[in-house]
């Protein structure tokens, strides 16, 4: 079987008679390819016509899978949204209840470290589920290709810390207090710094896997940004954090926003069966060529 033909044709494409007969977005420029030959090519972007006739795109992938990954960004979105309000009750603490005698318990924190870490393993799990019946395409498209690697990674990130966070709440319960105060540092830095190398390394994967999912919806918007998130967000946490103070609630907020942005397009997609029509999703020619080179 030829590259250029695919065993998985949607119903109404017209693969009887060579020419697509619907109104098909091409997966990567979503020029319509109406009139275009089956076995020909996007006159847009060059991509091969059967690649996006096959359940490529999410608006024909089964609805289970849909729902899952919807959820597990439903899930993340939360997590993110307590996490910026635990930081301001932090802060508030700190500068209001700290000052008048009040002393916020560590094993409180520990609980709320093990509550949180334990919801963001559910939707990271969830939101890298893998999809029964997807047709791989061939290697000249691997940009669409499943990153099962980054899949991989996400899920063995997480977990570890959620290993991380039940030694950090045994520590706290058991050893703070019964050791040095320099060993009792070392640790607890140890433990930071590997959480922090994790947290990295799952934002390059987890930005994988959001432009793979990007790619086939497609939007363009989230594409770009999921190629550029892994190190511009922890530069945004960084200098921002040394200028400003909220270099990190600032990277939580652009991070919410390109999931919040996907989220969109899979719920509009349960609902009515197409993606939602969100600003900026069309890429123009130049940068659908380039896409499609990617």
């Amino acid at each position: 079987m030829s590259e250029a033909t695919s065993p998985h044709l949607p119903e109404g494409t017209g693969e009887n008679i060579g020419i697509v007969d619907t109104d098909r977005p091409c997966v990567r420029c979503m020029h319509n390819l109406r009139g275009v030959a089956t076995a020909g090519k996007c006159p847009a972007c060059g991509t091969d016509v059967a690649i996006s006739l096959t359940n490529m795109l999410l608006q024909y992938a089964s609805k289970e899978y849909i729902g899952t990954v919807r959820s597990g960004l439903s899930i993340i979105l939360n997590w993110i949204l307590i996490s910026i309000l635990l930081a301001f009750c932090a802060i508030g603490w700190r500068y209001i209840f700290a000052r008048a005698g009040y002393v916020l318990d560590e094993i409180a924190i520990a609980v709320l470290g093990l509550l949180t870490t334990g919801m963001i393993i559910h939707g990271y799990f969830k939101l890298t589920a893998a999809e029964e019946g997807y047709s791989e395409p061939p290697e000249k498209h691997a940009a669409f290709r499943t990153p099962a690697m980054s899949r991989k990674i996400v899920r063995v990130a997480v977990a570890v810390q959620g290993v991380i966070a039940a030694l950090q709440f045994v520590f706290i319960l058991f050893v703070v207090g019964k050791i040095d105060a320099r060993t009792e540092f070392i640790v607890t830095i140890s433990m930071a710094v590997v959480v922090l190398i994790l947290m990295m390394v799952q934002m390059i994967a987890v930005m994988r896997c959001i432009e793979w999912l990007a790619l086939r919806v497609p939007d363009h918007y989230i594409i770009k940004r999921a190629r550029r998130y892994p190190w511009q967000l922890p530069m945004v946490a960084i200098f921002g954090l040394l200028l400003l103070g909220l270099g990190p609630l600032l990277a939580l907020v652009m991070y919410w926003n390109l999931l919040d942005r996907l989220r969109k397009h899979l719920k509009s997609i349960l609902k009515t069966g197409v993606p939602a029509q969100l600003k900026g999703m069309t890429a123009n020619a130049a940068s659908a060529v380039e896409t499609a080179k990617a």
